[in-house]
């Protein structure tokens, strides 16, 4: 209904175009009628209609009348209707989705709010989202591998995989959130001070230990697993990053 024209109680002479209260029916096997016992917020609606319901219609928005009956059993039902005031629009401006605001300068402030939503969508799936990198393994070789005490451990050469005889690290590969191949980006070891540049000579198949294995041979993986026995490979790609780790025992 709009807003400041009147609500109440319907009487039996009201035609039924006209905007009105017309209350509820109730009933039930043990007492009949029960109709004249119903309530309106707390009031009786054959006598005060829905004077005791905070329904204002000069100002807009959604009310609630809520109607309850008890039978002589002491048995409760109740049912609600909402009235939705809608307010009276300046000239050139409209009403809202919402039913109860006006548009301001023909802008809703609902529209602005979907609006403003949807940017926030859109900038989130255009954000810079991290790789996929997976370390390659073979038969020889899974996450972590055991290396003689003075053992050479160095990139495997193109076209060559691990092997129990001669183990070698075989890198990872990568891929961006939209399928595209980044392998060749992947870095091994690259020091934190050179991965704005794009560390040169750190790429996977550039790669060696500066040093031959001189780390003690564990029968398993410790269950907190030291950095200092690390192999890491680092992908950068913008300002979204990936790391994996292998183990060298």
């Amino acid at each position: 209904m709009l807003q400041f024209k009147p609500y109440g109680a319907c009487t039996a002479a009201t035609p039924t175009s006209v905007v009105c209260d017309r209350g509820a029916r109730a009933s039930d096997a043990e007492d009949g009628d029960l109709t004249t016992r119903v309530t309106a917020c707390g009031g009786r609606w054959s006598t005060r209609g829905v004077g005791a319901c905070a329904v204002n219609t000069s100002l807009p928005g959604r009310y609630t009348v809520r109607y309850v009956v008890t039978d002589s059993g002491g048995v409760e039902a109740s049912a609600n209707r909402t009235v939705e005031v809608s307010p009276v629009c300046s000239a050139g401006e409209r009403l809202c989705a919402d039913g109860v605001t006006c548009s301001v300068a023909g802008a809703c402030t609902l529209d602005l709010t979907l609006d403003t939503q949807l940017d926030q969508v859109n900038e989130e799936d255009n954000a810079e989202k991290p790789p996929t990198l997976t370390l390659r393994t073979a038969a020889a070789l899974s996450r972590y591998v055991e290396v003689r005490r003075f053992g050479a451990f160095a990139a495997c050469a193109p076209g060559v995989g691990p092997t129990e005889e001669a183990l070698c690290e075989p890198g990872a590969d990568a891929v961006d959130h939209t399928g595209v191949n980044l392998t060749a980006a992947v870095l091994a070891c690259p020091p934190v001070e050179c991965l704005s540049t794009g560390c040169p000579g750190h790429q996977v198949g550039w790669w060696r230990f500066k040093s031959k294995i001189e780390y003690k041979r564990h029968e398993k993986p410790p269950e907190t697993e030291p950095t200092h026995r690390d192999w890491p490979a680092g992908l950068t790609r913008g300002k979204a990053t990936r790391e994996v780790k292998r183990w060298i025992f």
